[in-house]
């Protein structure tokens, strides 16, 4: 009787190493997707963690040239992810649409065309690393859940009448020990993690 126990405690921990090691903690980089035009004018951020100032690279405006605009256009999020089925990737992009219009909405007039004096913001969702939901559940019964899951994105913002750029950003960021329940589901982190994107572009563009 003892030696059965001591042999299912023993094929447990075998279990519970190779499933830490199986899982680990997955790292979202940052990507040049594409979506931006040009790349070679971003710059490391300066603000935050050290962690955040190497996923996040951006051409910040002047004030200057900010007093030139009266408004903000919102394009629709682009999502370039492959592998989403339709309503991960219609979830990804209400939580963006909504979160952008938020957060640039808190210092901008939110206007419904770009033109003249309007700054134009294209978004896109460019990397989701999808959490493992089976693997989570059956490490939530033995200690606690760990394969997690992240989100990269770009942003320009352009001149709404000339199309010349007035700032961008690359970025990306992953869930560790923070936002339990999204470790049972796929895309749940990435979705956490997209109003903290639209904070930046807001960020940026403030007046």
């Amino acid at each position: 009787m003892v030696s059965e126990v001591r042999y299912r405690l023993g094929s447990a921990a075998l279990w519970l190493s190779v499933a830490v090691a199986a899982a680990g903690c997955a790292t979202q980089a940052s990507t040049q997707s594409g979506f931006l035009r040009d790349y070679s004018s971003l710059r490391p951020s300066s603000d935050g963690s050290d962690k955040m100032k190497a996923r996040i690279a951006l051409q910040a405006p002047e004030a200057a040239v900010l007093a030139r605009y009266r408004g903000a256009y919102l394009d629709p999020v682009v999502i370039t992810v492959s592998g989403l089925d339709a309503e991960q990737t219609t979830a990804l992009a209400e939580v963006m649409n909504r979160s952008l219009a938020e957060e640039v909405g808190k210092t901008w007039p939110l206007v419904g065309s770009p033109g003249p004096g309007v700054l134009r913001v294209r978004t896109a969702v460019t990397g989701v690393t999808k959490a493992n939901v089976a693997l989570n559940v059956a490490m939530t019964a033995v200690a606690t859940p760990l394969s997690n899951g992240g989100a990269a994105a770009e942003a320009e913002v352009v001149d709404g009448q000339t199309g010349r750029r007035v700032a961008a950003l690359t970025w990306a960021d992953e869930k560790r020990f923070s936002g339990q329940l999204g470790f049972y589901s796929e895309t749940g982190h990435a979705r956490d993690l997209l109003p903290e994107f639209a904070a930046e572009v807001g960020r940026i563009i403030a007046r």
